[in-house]
């Protein structure tokens, strides 16, 4: 059962402060959800650095609630549970790789998720990781690609059959 208290504008916890506004259609108002989805417009085959990890560069948004994302990192506005992920299309002949998400904590970052894929007998022409991570306020996420295989070719399109993105919201 819940603690929360409910009156005309919306429920109130125990002190009588707003904990939660609601709109007519059944959108939360207060507080704000953090969340982003974004991708890259590149069209065709991006090739990276051999032996490279790297930031993945996102240079569009489908959605930025609360605007925390930008330098290709999304910044945590309040300490919770984030969830993230990550995919992305590549070539059949691309090479080990992993791709993964890191948090990032007063300059120090620390690899929360990753996928590796290996170099041999890849059907599948995609890849992705997620992780549900507990952050601190000011925390950052961000996606990464590593791989070993100078000719890795990695595909960032927003078409309906080769889409890749990164993407999360706070949970709690």
């Amino acid at each position: 059962m819940s603690k929360l208290l409910v009156d005309s504008i919306g429920p109130k916890d125990a002190s009588n402060t707003t904990a939660m506004t609601i709109d007519s259609t059944g959108s939360v108002l207060t507080p704000s959800r953090p969340a982003w989805s974004v991708y890259n417009t590149t069209s065709g085959w991006v090739s990276t650095t051999h032996n490279s990890t790297e930031v993945l560069a996102w240079n569009a948004e489908d959605f930025d609630i609360g605007n925390n994302f930008g330098g290709n990192k999304f910044t945590c506005p309040v300490a919770g549970i984030y969830w993230a992920e990550v995919h992305l299309h590549h070539s059949s002949t691309c090479g080990q790789l992993s791709l993964t998400i890191w948090r990032e904590r007063s300059g120090t970052s620390t690899l929360v998720s990753y996928h590796n894929r290996s170099a041999t007998n890849i059907i599948e022409r995609g890849i992705r990781t997620s992780q549900i991570i507990q952050c601190q306020a000011s925390d950052k996420l961000w996606s990464g690609l590593w791989h070993s295989d100078s000719h890795s070719n990695i595909y960032y399109s927003s078409n309906a059959s080769t889409y890749s993105g990164f993407q999360g919201y706070l949970i709690g």
